[in-house]
């Protein structure tokens, strides 16, 4: 190996790979373990069908919450150190978040998975920064980020089939989060005898406790005041009150990073020709995946009545599509305008959400839900891929952190705010839940909306986006 390498040898250097992707594999698994298991859940805690989506939004909320100052404690106290921490934070609240079998209490079990979602909060940023930090920009670097991207489709399918296997063949949903805490320890071990320790770098310098405190909040009693408003009611009167503080403290995050010296996201991003069209169409299009990713497997299990495990199967070509997507864009990426490629994710994004909102419950799984499947995972990793590039492209030297940062507390928050919207219109359309396909009717045809909404958006700001890379 190379002097300046940071590695032992090729098999570390692929240890080493493989340990940091695993990021990207447990935060899409603890997406869909959950899902899968949502009403075995809910059952055992009291909870109703609008309480269910609580389960899945409050984790995804927290992780896109959080990104953006995670990211910026790693580059200050360590990133090794702070992707540790990560796995260990996981470790705990998988644990807790079993327990709440025995408490009985929604309530509870929400407040510990959203808690939980600060620990892959913590990984995903941090994760970007070691491969960063270990590989020069080269094919070596290019394939590391292309495996992180390819993965995550693979993930949540393992994560629905590891949520399948204990609730429905073990016959206890607790075991899916303890025996998550074991690997998630398993990790945080592998990660220290991994990870080089030169790679844990610590920039130092001052970090804006302020403003991310008011930044989070905004966020959590935004998203908590969308999603609790199918429970309780728009006319309960704290329901539009913590909408309105969140709004307030949005507002007041933005007047505090525009007067502080070393913000945790600068407002002058928003300055960029292409970064504002290009953040507002992926929260478009991600939103529209949430709604994919909770009431699709609703649809399947509650409606057309197949197992646990049969979900799973039918779920492989989202792996193996996804895996294929990612690749290509790799491809493309290089040899074709990035914007090109993100308006085809939009497209994809809309397109399957039409397909979900037109298919017949008695029907057969090859007629329309395999072209699904197959189709179903090409937005994301295409949109993800090219808005990062098309981002990165934008923005100076000194920004691309905060760039890349603020992109992933994008694509994770808008799946538990769109989940929040589509909560919302479930619950005022399915007859008090006397008509179920009616409400994830109205959730898929919402999706194909915001989906539409960023194509045309896509379209409409093509020529900014392919403005050459600021200096």
């Amino acid at each position: 190996m190379p002097k300046e390498s940071h590695f032992r040898g090729v098999w570390h250097e692929m240890a080493f790979i493989i340990v940091v992707v695993m990021a990207q594999v447990f935060t899409q698994m603890n997406l869909g373990n959950t899902i899968i298991q949502a009403r075995n859940i809910a059952d055992t805690l009291g909870g109703g069908d609008p309480q269910e989506s609580w389960f899945v939004a409050s984790y995804s909320t927290t992780v896109g919450a959080f990104v953006l100052v995670t990211g910026r404690l790693g580059d200050i106290y360590g990133i090794k150190r702070l992707w540790i921490y990560g796995w260990l934070w996981l470790t705990v609240f998988s644990i807790l978040c079993g327990f709440c079998g025995y408490i009985r209490s929604t309530v509870v079990f929400d407040v510990f998975r959203a808690l939980m979602g600060i620990g892959p909060a913590t990984l995903m940023p941090n994760a970007f920064a070691l491969f960063g930090t270990a590989f020069k920009p080269d094919f070596k670097k290019n394939l590391a980020f292309a495996l992180f991207g390819a993965v995550a489709p693979c993930g949540y399918v393992l994560g629905l089939t590891w949520g399948g296997i204990f609730t429905q063949l073990a016959n206890d949903w607790r075991w899916t989060y303890w025996a998550m805490s074991c690997i998630c320890f398993v990790m945080a071990i592998l990660a220290w005898l991994v990870i080089p320790n030169e790679l844990d770098v610590r920039n130092g310098g001052f970090f804006d406790w302020f403003g991310s405190l008011i930044g989070v909040s905004g966020l959590i009693l935004i998203f908590f005041s969308f999603n609790g408003a199918p429970l309780f009611g728009w006319s309960a009167a704290y329901i539009p009150t913590l909408l309105a503080v969140g709004l307030l403290l949005i507002i007041a995050f933005v007047l505090v990073e525009n007067h502080i010296k070393e913000p945790v996201m600068p407002m002058s991003l928003f300055t960029k020709p292409a970064f504002a069209a290009v953040i507002v169409s992926l929260a478009c299009g991600w939103m529209s995946f949430g709604m994919f990713q909770y009431y699709e497997p609703q649809f399947l299990m509650r409606l057309r009545g197949i197992s646990m495990m049969e979900l799973c199967l039918q779920f492989i070509p989202c792996a193996a599509v996804g895996t294929i997507a990612a690749a290509t864009s790799v491809y493309l990426l290089p040899r074709v305008p990035a914007w090109t490629v993100f308006l085809a994710s939009m497209c994809f994004f809309c397109a399957s959400q039409i397909v979900l909102a037109l298919t017949p419950v008695n029907q057969s799984y090859w007629t329309m839900t395999f072209p699904l499947c197959m189709i179903v995972s090409i937005g994301p990793d295409l949109s993800f891929a090219s808005a990062s590039l098309i981002v990165s492209d934008q923005v100076s030297k000194e920004q691309q952190g905060a760039a890349g940062s603020f992109t992933n507390t994008v694509v994770n928050y808008s799946i538990g705010l769109g989940l929040a919207f589509g909560g919302n219109l479930e619950a005022r359309t399915n007859n008090n839940g006397r008509e179920p396909l009616k409400g994830y009717r109205s959730a898929f045809w919402l999706g194909a909306g915001f989906a539409g909404l960023g194509v045309i958006l896509t379209f409409l700001s093509r020529n900014k986006m392919q403005r050459h890379k600021q200096e």
